[in-house]
């Protein structure tokens, strides 16, 4: 059990250095300052055993650094540094700058606050956005349409031809439907100007109505071709007739419609994956250069994710049905006598779907970072220092006598997360994120995350770059504990610091996840800075060797 005590405090002097003992029970800070005292169990580090000591959480403005190993807050607090002291994402002291902002966690050795962890709050980005309205598309005839008629006498009888030719932007069938509505509806004007009358000698009369569409890179060519027949040869009349019968109606050039799309790309390069899980439908789509990602909650049926997809890609749903990627989570058990052989293929399809995930992992991670540099000058100072270190190597730490071989991991993960802003919104999180090795040994064990993606709500969440470490979650001195830090970015390219917390009931010690082992993401001190606590169980898997 733990006690979470919270207060706030004055008293007329400064703090730094006391010569007589005192305990936290007593112990005070400059009005203003926040103090957190918790009891909690002492965590083995680098080998030695801490004795059981009350926790001290501060948060300030550094107002200076040194001389020693030690800062100073602008509330006066004076912190001391040891080389067990935690930087999280900076190597040392050095890294820290007058004017950050710090959240520390102390403890009271000797009248003193000794840091164990040192973290750089992150600092609110006010990005000035123009506000760029949504435009409508524009549909335009890309060719002046073609227009014909002719009417053919035969007797007292009329063979009325009308053909329209025309090209356009639009490939909507709805609206293009629409549009060839307006198009084909003449004014007698029109009908008049276009009109040419001929004697047939010999022949049949015939009616016809078609209207073809042809789709190829984004035009869609439209021919549209009415015979009808009339009981007279005057030319008045035969205009009259003109004007009635093209006036067309949705439901008739849907019963003449012949419609034909010629799509010329690879079909490689369109991809549709949907994930089916708890009433919830995660889509991910590649066309060439455009990406989408989406979520539908609701349990949507099939129909409303075709049409969402076709809502987004404009494509149609049997192209969709032919090329995604549909998984669907089920809940029935296999049958005795096929769940081997299942078992078998799912993993199979398990360990390909996994794969291909990871490499898209790694890509979009890549991808992300190239991003950054591209605007770097944008950036707060904070992530600059960041990126510059993981760029020369330094974000990793000194890695002694790294692995010759890699070894990769997964952690495949769901649950909930709870709003930091509104502990009363509460939402599901699931995710995914990629581990490989850079050093195992009996005394540490680090990883290197290569990419990864984390759904909280409709949100998605991609891993930038981030590390990892094997610890002890208590006295025990067994490595059972897993510490990921890095960076994530979401679909607003806004970029967060991500901590999760991970604990397992089986040692991670020597070839761990040979067979999967299951971890629990402990709350709240796993967190997405100033959005979300995560919460959620899940696996660790071993990827490759």
């Amino acid at each position: 059990m733990s006690v979470l005590v919270l207060g706030l405090a004055s008293y007329p002097s400064i703090l730094p250095n006391l010569d007589q003992n005192i305990t936290t029970s007593n112990f005070q800070l400059p009005f203003g300052s926040i103090v957190f005292a918790q009891e909690e169990n002492g965590e083995e580090e680098n080998g030695e055993e801490q004795e059981e000591e009350e926790e001290i959480e501060l948060r300030g403005i550094i107002a200076s650094i040194g001389p020693g190993n030690q800062l100073t807050l602008e509330s006066g607090e004076v912190i001391l540094t040891d080389e067990n002291t935690d930087f999280d994402d900076f190597t040392s002291l050095d890294d820290l700058e007058v004017g950050f902002e710090v959240d520390i966690d102390a403890v009271l050795i000797d009248g003193n606050l000794l840091a164990t962890q040192i973290e750089v709050e992150e600092k609110e980005e006010a990005e000035e956005k123009e506000e760029v309205g949504e435009v409508e598309p524009i549909l335009f005839n890309t060719e002046t349409p073609e227009l014909k008629i002719r009417a053919e006498t035969l007797g007292d009888q009329s063979e009325v031809k009308v053909k329209l030719k025309f090209s356009t932007s639009n490939t909507d069938i709805d609206s293009l439907i629409d549009e060839i509505i307006d198009e084909f509806s003449l004014s007698r004007e029109q009908a008049d100007d276009a009109l040419k009358i001929e004697e047939e000698d010999d022949g049949e009369l015939e009616e016809k109505f078609e209207v073809e569409v042809e789709i190829k890179d984004g035009i869609a060519d439209v021919e549209v071709e009415l015979r009808f027949v009339l009981d007279s040869t005057d030319r008045e009349d035969i205009l009259d007739a003109i004007v009635e019968n093209t006036q067309l109606t949705t439901e008739q050039i849907q019963g003449s419609l012949d419609l034909e799309i010629e799509e010329e790309f690879e079909e490689e390069d369109y991809e549709i994956e949907v994930e089916v899980k708890k009433g919830k439908a995660k889509i991910k789509i590649e066309l060439d250069d455009e990406k989408y990602r989406f979520v539908l909650t609701g349990n949507p049926t099939e129909d409303e994710i075709i049409a969402a997809i076709v809502d987004k890609t404009g494509l149609e749903p049997s192209f969709i049905t032919s090329i995604w990627e549909f998984e669907y989570e089920e809940a029935e058990e296999e049958e005795d006598g096929e769940e081997e052989e299942l078992s078998i293929e799912k993993q199979a399809k398990l360990a390909e779907k996994i794969a291909k995930h990871e490499l898209k992992a790694q890509e979009k991670a890549e991808e992300t970072i190239l991003k950054l540099q591209q605007k770097i000058d944008q950036l707060e100072q904070r992530l600059q220092k960041l990126l510059d270190k993981f760029e020369a190597g330094e974000y990793f730490g000194t890695i002694p006598e790294p692995d010759p071989v890699t070894t990769s991991y997964i952690i495949s993960f769901d649950g909930s997360a709870t709003s930091l802003n509104d502990d009363s919104v509460v939402t599901d999180v699931d995710g995914e994120i990629f581990l490989e090795t850079q050093v195992t040994r009996s005394d540490t064990t680090k990883f290197r995350v290569t990419g990864g993606e984390i759904l909280v709500g409709d949100t998605f969440y991609d891993f930038v770059f981030g590390k990892a470490r094997v610890s002890s979650s208590g006295t025990s001195g067994e490595k059972d504990s897993l510490l990921i830090l890095g960076q994530v970015m979401d679909d607003q390219g806004n970029v967060n610091t991500i901590k999760i917390f991970l604990n397992s009931v089986t040692p991670l010690t020597g070839d761990f996840g040979l067979e999967p082992i299951d971890l629990e993401i402990k709350m709240p001190q796993s967190k997405i800075a100033k959005h979300w606590s995560l919460s959620a169980s899940g696996q660790l898997s071993l990827l490759q060797s």
